[in-house]
């Protein structure tokens, strides 16, 4: 039951996909970036099935020659009366050698809140908070960048284990990138419950993907 109530708060909060984090940025550097994407879900009465088309911008900047840090905030939930954000840093623990992959290690804080909708009794109103952990292992070839994340999602009010796997592509073309990225959302927890028909795989999690473009800024 925590595991389904977390995977809940997961897909209707931080479930926006951000910034594949392959490389972080040098002193200096800065970087723009707009994602549409999300879990899919079936439409009631036998509809097809769609992404839900959560929008997130962010913004990274380089912080030391292993580390950047970043701020995004999420569209779609202000249509549902919520505001959010989250701040995070991404750390490059290895270096490419040849095919061992570089890795990296992303935390995110997202913090959401339905203060500001009046549509809601008071006593509904609230603070809600996760934090993502992040494992990327990545491999350059060329102008693109292969990657593969393990994620864990904690939702602070009902900590327990939410394991999310990705696979992505990332392709760079001076200071513009563009990127794909597929998740398993909640790869390890119960949708059978769920009041919206997720696509995940039989009864467990939401499969997801997400599209993005990226514009670079200040020193190569």
């Amino acid at each position: 039951m925590r595991l389904f109530s977390t995977l809940f708060v997961l897909l209707s909060g931080s479930a926006c996909i951000t910034v594949p984090v392959t490389e972080t940025l040098q002193p200096g550097q800065n970087e723009a970036t707009v994602t549409i994407g999300g879990p899919l879900i079936a439409l009631p009465g036998g509809g097809p099935t769609i992404g839900l088309p959560s929008i997130t911008a962010e913004y990274r900047q380089g912080g030391g020659e292993q580390w950047d840090w970043n701020l995004g905030t999420h569209l779609l939930p202000t249509v549902f009366g919520a505001v959010g954000a989250h701040a995070g840093v991404s750390y490059r623990l290895m270096k490419q050698d040849g095919k061992r992959p570089r890795l990296l290690l992303t935390d995110r804080l997202y913090v959401f809140s339905n203060h500001l909708d009046d549509r809601k009794p008071a006593e509904s109103r609230a603070f809600w908070a996760s934090n993502e952990l992040m494992l990327t292992a990545a491999w350059d070839s060329g102008k693109t960048s292969y990657y593969f994340s393990l994620i864990d999602h904690l939702d602070l009010a009902l900590p327990s284990l939410l394991i999310t796997p990705a696979v992505g592509a990332k392709y760079r073309s001076n200071k513009w990138t563009v990127f794909a990225e597929y998740r398993w959302f909640g790869a390890n927890a119960d949708n059978s419950k769920a009041a919206l028909a997720w696509q995940g795989f039989g009864e467990y999690g939401a499969q997801g993907i997400g599209l993005g473009v990226s514009r670079q800024f200040g020193a190569k």
